[in-house]
């Protein structure tokens, strides 16, 4: 099996729904047997005109959002199809991606990028290659990562399904440009040095694999992959420790309290499969994809980084340690201290900035439930 999604679980999260489509306009095709047979005129004695011949009054439209701009235009009254309004943060990204990469499967994750909100998790089997076979790997990996993208927008269409924007968001799917945010759980740097030519070698194909799905990226999403380290990804969950299974299956445990229906691959026996937590990985390396994304924006903005840094320069440790620099000035120790000053004022102010950035997810997470209880 190719691909194998876990599709029961998958189901249950996101709804089974109709199918939305993407291009509106070509229903109007389907209503006709032929695309070049125009029907049969009931009247024959009134003869159509040629549209290229009719006056600007009488003008036939080709689409519908053209009408509605030209009504818009004359009534001076906004469409109700009018183009969903995008800040800042939306411009971010739309989607986030999230890789777990092992020799016989692939975890992913996809997600939304504004809230976090679950698209789509699941698997792709790799094992019918040999272990050793990192370009037939990734050539599969590779087309199920196109198939991805192309269903992508209709998963965002499900969650709008019931909300005030499907219609914008049905119109835009096909002209607007998604942006996407890759990330790769990067496992060969969260392992120790190889202790035999056994384990040497997976972790060789591993990074061999890797690397083959980074080119892939680049050229299928037109963004390049964030390598993350997965011990980075534990501990924004307040899970310490390495890659063991213990480690992962608290990992796990976070997934299921924060999305409902997490999916999970169970034994016959019904014991809970390690290939789950491939997919919680995947998870976890999404959320500190978003932040990374969200802490780079805020480190452009110079106003805000000036004013963090004065405040860590008026803490009372670092105004002590500057009146010590003064002191021992031009003495060597007095150059050393400095670099001791501004790695604690660096140091500062990246908690300050995680701090803020706490508060701007947790408020939207909080209106954002609000918004689900009405």
């Amino acid at each position: 099996m190719g691909t194998l999604t876990c599709f029961r679980q998958v189901r249950l999260r996101l709804g089974a729904g109709p199918v939305w489509h993407i291009w509106p306009s070509a229903t109007r095709f389907a209503r006709t047997s032929s695309l070049e047979r125009q029907a049969e005129n009931p009247f024959p004695e009134l003869k159509t005109k040629d549209p290229k011949q009719t006056s600007g009054s009488s003008r036939s439209w080709d689409d519908d959002t053209e009408w509605e701009a030209a009504l818009e235009k004359a009534s001076g009254k906004p469409s109700k199809k009018a183009r969903l309004p995008r800040g800042p943060k939306d411009d971010l990204g739309d989607f986030i991606l999230s890789l777990t990469v092992r020799r016989r499967k692939t975890g992913y994750a996809l997600l939304r990028f504004q809230d976090l909100h679950p698209l789509q998790f699941g698997l792709v089997d790799v094992s019918k290659h040999g272990k050793d076979e990192a370009q037939q790997k990734a050539l599969e990996i590779a087309a199920f990562l196109r198939e991805l993208r192309k269903v992508a927008p209709q998963k965002l269409l499900q969650l709008a399904a019931d909300g005030e924007e499907m219609d914008t968001l049905e119109l835009e799917s096909h002209n607007r440009k998604w942006k996407w945010i890759v990330a790769l759980d990067d496992s060969t740097m969260d392992k120790g040095a190889p202790v035999n030519v056994r384990e040497d070698q997976a972790q060789r194909t591993v990074s061999m694999l890797q690397g083959l799905l980074i080119s892939d990226c680049k050229r299928i999403f037109k963004t390049a992959p964030y390598v993350l380290n997965p011990r980075r990804s534990r501990q924004r969950l307040g899970v310490r420790g390495g890659p063991s299974p213990q480690v992962r299956k608290e990992i796990f445990e976070e997934a299921c309290q924060e999305v409902a229906d997490f999916p999970v691959v169970r034994y016959g026996s019904g014991t809970v499969s390690e290939d789950t937590y491939l997919m919680s990985d995947a998870w976890a390396t999404a959320r500190l994809a978003q932040r990374v994304v969200l802490l780079a924006q805020k480190r452009e903005d110079q106003k805000l980084m000036a004013r963090l840094r004065e405040q860590a320069m008026s803490s009372k440790q670092i105004k002590k340690l500057s009146e010590v620099i003064l002191e021992l000035h031009p003495r060597k120790e007095s150059k050393e201290l400095s670099d001791v000053l501004e790695k604690k004022v660096d140091q500062i102010v990246e908690e300050n900035l995680y701090k803020l950035l706490d508060k701007e997810l947790e408020r939207r997470r909080s209106t954002q439930s609000e918004v689900e209880e009405r």
